[in-house]
């Protein structure tokens, strides 16, 4: 059998996963209807059971990768790991040295298994780590190479066991195959409905709408040095009188976590400070500081403000994909609406007796 055949057979299994997950997401023609925040801070709209449904799927995965993990790698706990791990810790190698212990790979295309007679070489495991999301395909290979391994091994053993069962015409298989198909289908359909009106002149008339929506804040950007009381403040403050630098007393003298960096705190809004420390720095001019200490919960604060500005609205680039994501399931629920609304149908209460259309469904 050819390379391309063994590949197309060990990838089978993870087509088959890829295409329940859309058959499960799209139950009900509402693939596209999950909607995230528009920009970060706001919470997601996605609706409850789609959450639930990719978190519960999501769950499965991680039990199932974590109990293969189990095969590979030694217990949590063990002598062995923990040995391993106290010398990673006191003899960690330089990054150069890190890479040295990389396995060096053989040339050519080796067989790594052999399944009922049929191979499954080297680049049939690559391949499937491939298609691995990005945290496993971030593991070392030797780790994730054993993992992806026996995962293809099994799926040829099943495989086996399938074809020798003869199920393809059995009529349960064949009515879930004609469900899977329909809602496929349905869903192609849908997408390239959807993406004939994703034209970048509507991204782009959103993004406005968006961005003109957004109330733009005040920004400070300020520094600041903490201490412990008021005498060291004021004493601080003689010596920017002085002629100081503000960077250098910040790192030499402040006790907040912003010394490292001469006491630069950024980019921020009147509202996410303390009131105290919120009102001198908003009523303190760029380029200069506190003539008096400021106290607050945290302590003394001398403050240096280096610049101030409006708020920037957030690019099209950083945004596009929640844009997208929004007018996609506005499409979907106009073309849902319009395709109803172009239909041949009559519907009824519980009890049989005709409904009257409503304005929506008009």
């Amino acid at each position: 059998m050819s390379d391309n055949q063994n590949t197309e057979k060990s990838s089978g299994g993870i087509v088959v996963v890829v295409l329940l997950v859309i058959i499960a997401v799209a139950a009900g023609g509402l693939f596209y209807m999950s909607k995230t925040g528009m920009i970060a801070g706001v919470d997601s709209m996605a609706k409850p059971e789609t959450k639930v449904a990719a978190e519960d799927m999501a769950d499965e995965v991680m039990e199932v990768v974590e109990e293969t993990a189990k095969t590979v790698l030694p217990e949590d706990g063990s002598e062995e790991q923990t040995e391993s791990t106290e010398q990673a810790s006191e003899t960690q190698a330089p990054e150069e040295d890190v890479a040295a212990q990389e396995p060096v790979l053989a040339e050519g295309n080796p067989v790594v298994a052999v399944v009922y007679e049929e191979e499954i070489k080297r680049t049939d495991v690559m391949n499937f780590i491939g298609q691995l999301p990005e945290q496993l395909r971030a593991l070392p290979v030797q780790t994730i190479f054993p993992m992806a391994l026996d995962q293809l091994v099994t799926d040829k053993v099943i495989r086996k066991r399938v074809d020798e069962a003869g199920l393809s015409d059995d009529p349960e298989v064949q009515e879930l195959v004609s469900k899977a198909e329909d809602q496929i289908v349905k869903t192609v359909y849908l997408e390239r409905q959807i993406e004939k009106e994703l034209t970048e002149d509507k991204l782009q008339a959103e993004y406005k709408k968006l961005v003109s929506d957004i109330e733009s804040e005040k920004e400070t950007h300020a520094r600041h040095i903490l201490v412990e009381d008021e005498s060291t403040a004021k004493d601080l403050i003689a010596k920017l009188d002085g002629g100081a630098d503000f960077a250098e007393l910040a790192k030499e003298n402040s006790t907040g976590p912003s010394a490292t960096s001469g006491g630069d705190l950024g980019f921020f809004t009147e509202r996410e400070m303390v009131p105290e420390f919120a009102e001198a720095a908003f009523s303190i001019a760029p380029g200069s500081y506190s003539k008096k200490p400021v106290k607050t919960q945290f302590g003394w604060h001398v403050i240096k403000v280096e610049e101030r500005r409006d708020s920037p609205k957030p690019d099209f680039a950083s945004v596009r994909p929640q844009i997208e994501q929004k007018l996609r399931q506005d499409t979907a629920m106009k073309l849902f609406a319009d395709w109803k609304g172009q239909a041949d149908v009559k519907q009824f209460d519980i009890n049989g007796n005709p409904v009257a259309k409503t304005d929506a469904a008009e």
